[in-house]
């Protein structure tokens, strides 16, 4: 998907809804980042690679592509075991919104 069409970068969660995420979802997920790689349009977050952690990232993925759907995922799991590696990009100002999101944190 090419993001010339580029879909407008707007959250659908009211923001009742977003302080429960950020508290529920965002406030577990962050203190187990590792590393974090700023992409020109996101981020790339290392985080261990447990299962714990694969079934944590799964959830937010989903939990984010039913309110931010201009979002794109990808996540990756190293050979043996090794680090799992979750980017989020999108569109022009999607490193801008993440920075938004996660500064809660």
């Amino acid at each position: 998907m090419s993001f010339e069409n580029e879909i407008p970068i707007a959250c659908t969660l009211s923001t009742e809804a977003l302080v429960e995420r950020r508290h529920d979802l965002l406030a577990h997920l962050c203190p187990q980042i590792q590393e974090a790689k700023p992409l020109d349009n996101g981020y790339a977050w290392r985080f261990d690679g447990s299962q714990e952690r694969w079934t944590q990232l799964t959830a937010f993925v989903q939990a984010e592509r039913q309110c931010c759907s201009f979002l794109r995922f990808q996540l990756t799991a190293e050979p043996e075991n090794g680090p799992l590696w979750l980017e989020a990009t999108g569109p022009t100002g999607t490193r801008a919104f993440l920075d938004a999101l996660f500064a809660a944190q």
